[in-house]
């Protein structure tokens, strides 16, 4: 879970989604244009769209989907860890002896949590939310020989919003 994406990295994700589209637009249209010319007599099959008197043909219908090309974001959302109100951020630690030696932990930024304000909660409390991951750790044998031994570790994965616990 990285803390933030690097705009190189949201310029090619945005490009391999524009293209995922596109490629699912062609077949669409491609798929609609075949069907138009074989003029075939419909055929009776197991294709069904939602529950029964929905779609009075119980079948499938192909429709143009049609995107703004104008619309383009200039830049990225926030992070959730920034937009929450208990906000994280995020520290790695890195050991060569596990697979993936570069685990994410999350850090809570504060112990209360913040108002639609950003103000502090009193009545709320900021607290890590765990998880648990298979890592691989490297052991040596014998005469630099390694093998793998499958281990769980537990990380905080990010933070959220409580009710403080009181003893009475």
């Amino acid at each position: 879970m990285p803390p933030s994406l690097s705009a190189k990295y949201l310029m090619v994700l945005k490009a391999a989604c524009a293209l995922g589209v596109l490629v699912l637009l062609l077949g669409v249209d491609v798929a609609s244009t075949k069907r138009n010319r074989k003029k075939k007599a419909p055929r009776d099959g197991p294709i069904r769209a939602g529950a029964k008197g929905k779609n009075p043909t119980g079948r499938m219908r192909t429709v143009k989907l049609l995107l703004d090309p104008n619309f383009v974001s200039t830049s990225p959302p926030p992070p959730p860890s920034r937009k929450s109100l208990s906000p994280w951020s995020y520290s790695y630690t890195h050991d060569d002896t596990l697979f993936p030696p570069r685990i994410a932990q999350a850090e809570c930024l504060s112990t209360r949590c913040q108002d639609f304000k950003g103000w502090g909660n009193l009545n709320l409390e900021s607290v890590p939310i765990f998880h648990q991951i298979l890592v691989l750790k490297r052991v040596k044998r014998k005469k630099k020989k390694y093998f793998f031994k499958l281990e769980s570790q537990t990380i905080k994965v990010g933070c959220t919003c409580v009710f403080p616990t009181s003893i009475q």
